[in-house]
This record gives structure tokens, C-alpha cells and sequence, in this order.
């Protein structure tokens, strides 16, 4: 069913008004408003008693969910598989689908060990086979080390991938003091400036990086390659995954396939951690935007994927309750949209 509204107002104002609630919120960019599937967990919601929830059916018929605090729920359906960052398991996932010659490679972290481990099954598939295309998926994953997608991209990419990298970063006295910098010493920084010549946040004073930076460089020795690498994401990517995606956008190898995570990164920023002297709360702020390669202010997001494929309410529910690894070579041809875009694809070539 679809969710109308929410102790009387539209489900979409009454999510507008979650900001100092719900962190983060997601940005849908195509829609320009806020949203978060989870936005009725905050605690201060119950504070008043009961949550009224109003959905409509197909036919238009509408329902009352009253939800209070001391509610318990039961599930009819026992959830099999996670859907969110780090759903899987720490084992890489390889196949080789002989029919289309495709090489698909699940990638659950980018941890360099894991990359090492489909660089060899990599070299192993094509000693013995054909490989046309080649799939890199990597939904769920939230990151870690460029050096893991590194590994095996380099032996497969016939150009380097390298972006002009320029990141925001907040010109707070905090950060000033953090990093040991002040307005004269920006000036004179060959790579740092006030006035990036792209569109930036107005309401942040803030001093921007630049910086040309190769994430993948070819191996002097290659493997007989010159296929699509598809990268196949969801919106739960983050950090170094969410690097590969944007060099995707970047480059004619890579094809980009599925969904954006619809926040903003920060492109690899040490964290900073601060905490207070008595209660020992600790804050972890990210002080950097990334605004590598934007024509205006909504591109900050970045992750722009070049074949969006969003799992419909159905599969969402398939892929959640289903007994079948969702990883598994039978899944991936027989029911998964965004490997499916890819066998589209290669077919069309």
C-alpha cells in the first residue's frame, strides 16, 4: 500500500520536519525533498502518544495504522536476507556465466584483502575462458580502501582512472586550528583556494582543495580485455564504493548501473572526533563536501549512475523473505533487475 500521510499531514511534509531527528536524511534529487524509509523510529515521535498512519490500497481504499509507543510488532514473514550497508557477508562472491561470458564479482567491503582474492579469481576465469564483460557489485558496501577495487581494475582498465578532485572543506575556527591553517596560508597554497570557479554552498564559509589524483593505473601487464565493466550499486554505498561510482560516470569502460545513495560525501576526509569534557559525548563530523567534476549546486551528490534501476516494492519483498542466495548465479539471471540491465545491454551490443 502506499503511506498518504501522518498524524495528519502529508507523509512528505511531516518527513520535511524530521532534520533535527533523522540523521541522515536522504536527498531525492529528482523530486527535490528530503525523505527516509525508517522516518517513524525516532524515540521523540511517541513523546505525544500515537503515531496515525494513513495508506491507500490499488483500489484507492484507504486504512488507519495507529501505532503507539508500547506497541509490539509480529512479522507474518521471516526476513532472510539484510537490505543496508554491509548486508553481506565478508566473503567475495565470483561467477562466471559461461552463455554470456560475463565475470561478476560481489564485493561485500572494499578491504585490500578482498581485492586481492578477486584478482586471482579473476586471472583464474580468464586462463580458461572467454570473458566479454566483466560485473563489479558492490550494493551494500560501505567502503574502506581504494587500494581493493585497485587491485583487479588495474589489470582490466586500458586508461587510467583519474579525476580533477576538488572537495569543500568548512573554514570554522575548529578547522582552522585542526588542519593549521589560517586565510594567508590558503592563499599561498598552490592546491587551495577561496574561489574554486564552480558553484559552491553559500551558506558555509568554507576553502576548497584541489587536486588531480589517478585512482586506478594499468598494469605493464594487462589481461586480454577490452569489454564493459559494469558496476551494479545501491543506495547503500558509501566512502571508497562510492568513489568507484563516480569514476564509472567518468569513464567509456565503466557503466554505472542502479541506484544513488542520495547523500553527500566527503571524499575520504579524516573524521574528526570530538568529545565533551564532562558528559564524554562524542560528536564525529565530517568536515569536507566533494564537488569533483559539478556543473551546478544538486551534482554534490554525485553517484550519477548512467542506467538507474530501482527494485520495485515485489522484489524488494523477493529479496528480503527468499531462501535463495540472492548472490547466486540462479538469482542474479532469473530475478535480479540490475544484473538484468546488464545481460540487456550486452545484448544490444
Amino acid at each position: 500500500m502506499k503511506l498518504l500521510s501522518c498524524n495528519g499531514k502529508s507523509i512528505h511534509r511531516f518527513v520535511h520536519t524530521l532534520t533535527a531527528f533523522v540523521s541522515p536524511l536522504r536527498w531525492d534529487r529528482v523530486r527535490n525533498r528530503v525523505y527516509d524509509e525508517n522516518f517513524y523510529w525516532p524515540a521523540e515521535l511517541y513523546k505525544n502518544g500515537t503515531l496515525k498512519l494513513v495508506f491507500s490500497d490499488k483500489n484507492k481504499n484507504r486504512y488507519l495504522l495507529n501505532i503507539a509507543k508500547q506497541d509490539t510488532v509480529t512479522y507474518l514473514t521471516k526476513k532472510s536476507n539484510e537490505y543496508g550497508y554491509f548486508s553481506q557477508t565478508d566473503t567475495v562472491i565470483t561467477h562466471y556465466f559461461e552463455k554470456a561470458g560475463i565475470f561478476y564479482a560481489k564485493i561485500p567491503a572494499m578491504r585490500e584483502e578482498l581485492g586481492d582474492t578477486v584478482k586471482r579469481r579473476l586471472v583464474d576465469v580468464f586462463r580458461d575462458h572467454q570473458v566479454k564483460s566483466v560485473v563489479i557489485d558492490i550494493r551494500g558496501n560501505g567502503g574502506g580502501s581504494d587500494n581493493t577495487y585497485g587491485k583487479f581494475l588495474s589489470k582490466l582498465v586500458q586508461d587510467t582512472l583519474k579525476k580533477k578532485v576538488v572537495v569543500a572543506r568548512n573554514f570554522s575556527p575548529y578547522i582552522q586550528t585542526h588542519y593549521h591553517i589560517n586565510k594567508d596560508s590558503v592563499l599561498n597554497n598552490a592546491t587551495q583556494t577561496f574561489d574554486p570557479g564552480i558553484p559552491i554552498l553559500k551558506s558555509q564559509a568554507m576553502y576548497y582543495i584541489r587536486q588531480d589524483f589517478n585512482f586506478v593505473v594499468p598494469d605493464s601487464v594487462t589481461l586480454p580485455f577490452e569489454g564493459k565493466i559494469y558496476v551494479l550499486q545501491d543506495k547503500f554505498i558509501y566512502s571508497s564504493a562510492s568513489n568507484l561510482s563516480s569514476l564509472a560516470k567518468n569513464s567509456k569502460q565503466l557503466v554505472s548501473i542502479g541506484e544513488t545513495p542520495d547523500l553527500l560525501g566527503g571524499l575520504q576526509a579524516s573524521t574528526l572526533m570530538i568529545m565533551l569534557p564532562y558528559s564524554k559525548f562524542i560528536f564525529r563530523v565530517e568536515p569536507q563536501i566533494d564537488l569533483t567534476d559539478i556543473k551546478n549546486v544538486d551534482d554534490i551528490f554525485q553517484n550519477h549512475v548512467e542506467y538507474p534501476v530501482q527494485y520495485s516494492i515485489d522484489h524488494l519483498y523477493l529479496r528480503t523473505t527468499t531462501q535463495e542466495d540472492i548472490y547466486g548465479k540462479d538469482f542474479l539471471q532469473k530475478h535480479d533487475p540490475m544484473f538484468g540491465k546488464v545481460v540487456e545491454l550486452e545484448q544490444q551490443k
